[in-house]
């Protein structure tokens, strides 16, 4: 039996709960994330996904509900054991890389651990330069680099300090398609050597490289896809299928 990290039982979030207007973001999500998963989150804007991703990396909390994180109540935690758990067990990957143009990609980074651990974490950066394809340009400033390599470098850093789970927010939002196919090919690497990914996207073809996808609608799961012994291809097709008349259909 796989290792549990992330709950949600019965998980509602509303914003401006005593004003004239609440609004509803997520309305009793319950969810599973076990070591190993590859998961994704798609749905329209407006849908709940980023309020999703807030509660499951402890940046928020649940109006009602719980959120488990290694078999403890987020808010059960104090400040110092929630900062723990975002530092050494998740990684985060945003959209944009939120890369420092002035310096190197390597400075970028090993910029939140102290110089006493710098020459320690050498190996472990180019050996995870040379999975990722930046060994190259490691030193090169993100000016001098592609949106893939810089991107990559993101993921590098989320990878660092060898989380449990990475969530990655819309990751190829502003990547072509080249640099999008070698981004999710690398997330299936690390995906097999054993990390857990948790991915928010709009693309059913990203979406398609995950085990399970979950399709959130005002809030709420409306379907649940499970890719099975499928192809990402196979899988792409039904998502394709199932998903793009709902979107056009919201719209």
């Amino acid at each position: 039996m796989k290792d549990n990290i992330i709950t949600l039982q019965e998980v509602t979030k509303v914003y401006d709960l005593n004003g004239p207007k609440p609004f509803m973001a997520i309305d009793q999500l319950n969810l599973r994330i076990d070591a190993g998963d590859f998961i994704c989150i798609m749905g329209p804007s407006g849908s709940g996904k980023s309020t999703l991703i807030n509660l499951i990396s402890t940046i928020d909390y649940p109006t009602s509900g719980e959120v488990i994180i290694n078999g403890k109540r987020s808010t059960d935690l104090d400040e110092v054991a929630l900062s723990h758990f975002r530092q050494t067990e998740m990684g985060y990957i945003f959209q944009e890389h939120q890369l420092i143009d002035s310096i190197t990609l390597f400075e970028n980074i090993i910029i939140k651990h102290p110089i006493s651990q710098k020459k320690k974490l050498m190996e472990q950066i180019h050996h995870l330069a040379k999975i990722l394809d930046i060994d190259q340009v490691l030193y090169h400033y993100p000016r001098e680099c592609s949106s893939g390599q810089n991107q990559r470098a993101s993921i590098l850093r989320a990878l660092l300090d060898q989380p449990k789970i990475v969530v990655a927010d819309e990751p190829t939002g502003n990547l072509d398609s080249i640099n999008t196919r070698q981004l999710l090919d690398q997330f299936t690497l690390i995906n097999q050597q054993g990390t857990t990914i948790l991915m928010v996207t709009h693309d059913p073809l990203c979406a398609s490289y995950a085990n399970k996808v979950y399709y959130l609608v005002d809030g709420r799961f409306q379907h649940i896809y499970n890719k099975d012994d499928l192809t990402n291809d196979e899988f792409y097709k039904l998502l394709f299928n199932a998903i793009v008349p709902d979107m056009e259909a919201l719209l």
